[in-house]
């Protein structure tokens, strides 16, 4: 039983009960395929370039037919309900089908960001444990170059199955992998040719339990090493269900990495709820509005690094973006007036999207209502939503900022084989505690300020990056900045700002120190100085990779002493 509790904001929405949905993700998905328009398309691969037009096309009734028959060709290689798969490819027709044939045979599968190298690799097959890694022909060298530098070590890979997604030159294999002692290697490519193969006869194939684990997917590991998060048949259907719409005609412009949580959930809510898929694997922007405008897609998910180009380079003019109607984002806030300049120069609806790989879609934007500015939504389907004060851990009623915190079936289980990180993060009462701070106003609409981890601590000060961060963007000559703290021996962190100016504009460090004097408090002054730099770095999927820029910092400390 959970305590009663004051200050908990609920979703409003009763319309889905979780009870009346079968515990299989695969069966719902198959089911959902199935009571669509068959001859509508479900996907637009623009991934390849193997047939005329540049783009493969399949509708539902096929797609159905095609995960199937996936499935059966992994249960003729000998896969089992408990192995455990590793996907680390780049977007692609072949990833989707795998991945989604892995759901209908109720088989774990572990995604592993395409951007990955040989460290990462590793440590993801042996932590998870896997007993099958699927890749496609790029990544085969890490691949083989972690054999090599394993080969000798106690924490040597050990995998049943090596499954490739391509076709792939026998003579490579010979000489770099088959010396290595993986029980059976297959080329998938070649698997269609040899056998008949016949669909899969029934979903789940293996018998699934609702807290069966159906993903897990790693975290960024904002401290120590990543972790990989459970998510069960349950935790799985109730996300997509927070995504259903009840809008047709959506053509989603699906960019994000199936390696990384957003990809995978974005790919199931549009095909779940009968809208097509326009499968992409660049994130460059022309290339993506190019895409857009080719194939009439209707919503454009953004990284905030695109945000500055949107509003001040004409695209509308470049491209025909007739058919667009929502831009998304999520991930780092975009200031009031770039998201105005966006929504009026594209007449488009902004969307921003809040998440982690522990709770997708917790709260979100109703299509229907006008969501206050600033706000990233309500909560969703049978979620709750709290926020806490960071010392007390007492509820906090409307408008007063703490950490944000979230109960509900979309919630994951819990960190594989870490139960010190999973207590740290679930509560007894089973509060999924998020580590970032915000608020909610007094119908519930959440507001996002920044992450716990991320505050930067001044003396008796607790300062946001993100708002500097906001306050520095509006300058005209900066395009991204990064703000982090720099440890001092007596005030705790100073403030250091890594700023990329705009392409030929000249800007000194003084001057953005006197603008930050002049504009912001005593505490908020850039003390630990401004680092100019070509190219902020960057996540896979857009977001400013902090991480990077505060271990840049790690052992600096200032030792003399502020005046000021």
């Amino acid at each position: 039983m959970f305590e009663k509790e004051n200050y908990i904001v609920k979703s409003s929405d009763k319309s889905i009960q979780l009870s009346m949905i079968n515990n299989s993700v695969g069966q719902f998905i198959s089911k959902q395929l199935l009571c669509q328009q068959q001859q509508t398309i479900a996907v637009i691969d623009v991934t390849c370039n193997n047939n005329k037009n540049g783009n493969h096309q399949i509708t539902y009734e096929d797609l159905d037919k095609r995960i199937r028959q996936q499935a059966t060709k992994f249960l003729t290689i000998g896969l089992e309900k408990n192995d455990l798969v590793v996907m680390f490819a780049d977007n692609s027709f072949e990833y989707l089908i795998s991945m989604l044939a892995f759901i209908y045979l109720g088989i774990t599968f572990s995604p592993l960001k395409p951007a990955s190298g040989c460290f990462e690799l590793v440590q993801q097959i042996n932590d998870s444990q896997a007993t099958a890694l699927w890749i496609d022909k790029e990544r085969l060298t890490i691949f083989e170059k972690a054999l090599r530098e394993q080969s000798s070590s106690s924490s040597s890979i050990k995998l049943k199955f090596l499954l490739i997604a391509d076709n792939v030159d026998e003579t490579f294999l010979e000489n770099n992998i088959k010396q290595y002692s993986i029980q059976t290697i297959i080329n998938m490519k070649k698997l269609a040719f040899d056998q008949d193969i016949k669909m899969l006869e029934r979903i789940p194939y293996f018998d699934t339990q609702p807290d069966d684990h159906l993903m897990i997917i790693y975290t960024s590991g904002s401290t120590g090493l990543p972790k990989g998060a459970i998510h069960t048949q349950t935790s799985v259907l109730a996300s997509t269900f927070i995504f259903r719409s009840n809008q047709s005609g959506i053509r989603y412009l699906m960019w994000y990495p199936f390696g990384h949580v957003s990809g995978i959930f974005a790919t199931l809510k549009t095909l779940c709820w009968g809208q097509t898929l326009i499968l992409e694997k660049s994130c460059q922007l022309n290339k993506m509005l190019k895409t857009v405008e080719q194939y009439q897609a209707t919503q454009l998910p953004i990284a905030p690094s695109h945000a500055m180009d949107l509003a001040i380079q004409d695209y509308h003019r470049q491209f025909n973006l007739q058919s667009l109607k929502v831009i998304s984002y999520a991930g780092a806030k975009i200031s009031a007036d770039i998201i105005d300049q966006i929504r009026n120069k594209y007449q488009v609806r902004i969307s921003e999207l809040y998440g982690s790989t522990e709770m997708m879609g917790s709260v979100m934007q109703p299509f229907d209502q006008i969501v206050p500015q600033g706000s990233v939504g309500v909560p969703q389907s049978n979620n709750e939503m709290k926020i806490i004060d960071i010392e007390t851990k007492e509820n906090l009623p409307a408008f007063q900022q703490g950490e944000i915190c979230f109960r509900g079936p979309a919630r994951f289980a819990g960190y594989l084989r870490n139960p010190k990180a999973t207590n740290e993060t679930i509560d007894s009462n089973g509060w999924y505690h998020t580590g970032d701070i915000g608020y909610y106003d007094n119908d519930g609409h959440l507001y996002v300020v920044d992450r716990i981890k991320a505050l930067i601590k001044f003396r008796h000060w607790t300062i946001s990056p993100a708002e500097i961060e906001l306050f520095l963007q509006q300058h005209s000559a900066i395009d991204s900045v990064c703000v982090v703290g720099v440890k001092h021996s007596i005030d705790g962190q100073l403030i250091r700002a890594y700023v990329q100016p705009k392409k030929g504009i000249e800007i000194s460090e003084k001057e953005l120190i006197q603008y930050t004097k002049t504009n912001l408090g005593f505490h908020k002054q850039l003390r630990g100085g401004v680092q100019f730099i070509d190219q902020i770095k960057r996540t896979a999927i857009g977001k400013i990779d902090r991480q990077y820029y505060n271990r840049l910092n790690e052992g600096q400390i200032f030792d003399d002493p502020l005046f000021d």
